[in-house]
């Protein structure tokens, strides 16, 4: 482990900007990625082979690096703001050591277990999702959890 509970609580909101950014710039990276691996079957379709395989082949190595990308990008965008460098220095540390999928998730679970020790607010009903749980990063939407749909 990487970091102590106690520090990602202190720092929650930058780690929590962090993985946020991390999934936005997950979820561009797989669209670049799947309109590349269009763009490369069409080149095979108008007999262009070698520029489709090119093309595919490219679109694959760096879909293989997103994890590393997206969180490097997220990171990026904080460089700068105050209060913001003893978590970057931290997660930085953390990355020289292990990958960007091992820190990425550890910092996640982290999250995951403050709000779960959270009491929720006096006004708010105690089996309803926590901010977490309604943006759907734990399964639970704001259906309650609902995952079949009916």
């Amino acid at each position: 482990m990487h970091f102590e509970q106690d520090f990602i609580g202190e720092h929650r909101d930058v780690f929590e900007r962090i993985v946020a950014r991390a999934h936005k710039v997950a979820v561009v990276i797989f669209v670049i990625t799947f309109l590349a691996y269009g763009v490369a079957a069409w080149m095979a379709f108008n007999e262009q082979p070698w520029v489709a395989l090119i093309l595919a082949t490219l679109a694959y190595l760096f879909f293989r690096q997103f994890r590393l990308v997206s969180l490097g990008l997220a990171r990026t965008g904080l460089r700068g703001e105050t209060g913001t460098a003893e978590p970057l220095k931290a997660l930085d540390l953390a990355l020289e050591e292990e990958g960007a999928h091992a820190v990425l998730s550890e910092v996640e679970n982290h999250l995951r277990a403050i709000d779960e020790d959270e009491p929720g607010d006096p006004g708010e009903e105690s089996a309803g999702p926590s901010r977490r749980g309604a943006t759907g990063e734990t399964g639970e939407g704001p259906r309650g959890g609902d995952r079949d749909g009916s």
